[in-house]
């Protein structure tokens, strides 16, 4: 039986290190050359699963991920800058992605569209107004945007189609033209993008409040009118979570 010195023991143990090191450096790089970045998607440059769509501040990155303990893929905007990986926003969250050839192009419509590798329509934005020069680029406050190449005129943001999480400039609103709520709801899990059981919004009514609901069922409310103190949403908060403790 061989006798391990404390001289070998102290001399392995740095050249270990040197190792790892060494290895998290190969792995990091090799990672960088996997994907590359751009910064518009255009009817003739589509965005693949080993590309990243990259904020002009660098601050956000829209790209295809795997959630923890999943196979599944979805498009999503996070923070480039902070780990682990903070998701704020999800497109194809009923819909993830299987295969290996997926990519999100703009179609000939103009509109925005994740398909897979038989070419089949995973998720799209569904703009009516239709633009024969669409580019899609990401703003640096985490706005995921279609604009009309010529006139700049803004067709659709991801602001408006917001997944769990707040992102400042963002809202939560309601469209008197069309009706359509921009509600916060909740994912099923970190694995399982798809809508939970919470949710956020705004109710339209005589008066706007801002109601926290449970599948059907109403949690909690806050504001008989647009304007209410920092104190009364701070206290509305703290209900939602005392209701949500019993759950």
């Amino acid at each position: 039986m061989n006798k391990q010195f404390p001289e070998e023991k102290a001399y392995r143990e740095p050249m270990l290190l040197h190792l790892l090191s060494s290895i998290s450096i190969f792995l990091n790089l090799f990672l960088l050359h996997c994907y590359a970045t751009t910064y518009n998607i255009t009817s003739s440059n589509p965005l693949s699963q080993n590309e990243i769509l990259i904020s002009p501040a660098q601050d956000f990155e829209l790209g295809l991920f795997h959630p923890d303990n999943s196979t599944n893929q979805y498009v999503g905007i996070w923070y480039k800058n902070i780990a682990p990986r903070t998701f704020v926003w999800v497109a194809n969250r009923e819909n993830p992605v299987i295969d290996s050839l997926a990519c999100l192009k703009i179609g000939s419509g103009g509109n925005l569209k994740l398909v897979d590798g038989n070419g089949v329509t995973l998720w799209s934005n569904n703009v009516s107004n239709r633009s024969n020069g669409s580019v899609a680029v990401l703003l640096d406050n985490g706005n995921f945007v279609l604009q009309d190449f010529l006139s700049r005129q803004q067709l659709w943001q991801s602001f408006e189609h917001q997944v769990n999480t707040f992102l400042p400039c963002a809202g939560i609103g309601y469209d008197l033209e069309t009706g359509e709520r921009h509600v916060l709801s909740s994912c099923k899990s970190n694995s399982d993008q798809s809508h939970g059981i919470l949710s956020l919004k705004l109710y339209h009514g005589h008066h706007h409040k801002l109601l926290f609901g449970m599948d059907q069922c109403l949690i909690g409310e806050a504001g008989s009118g647009i304007n209410y103190s920092l104190l009364a949403y701070q206290v509305w908060i703290q209900h939602i979570q005392e209701q949500l403790a019993l759950y």
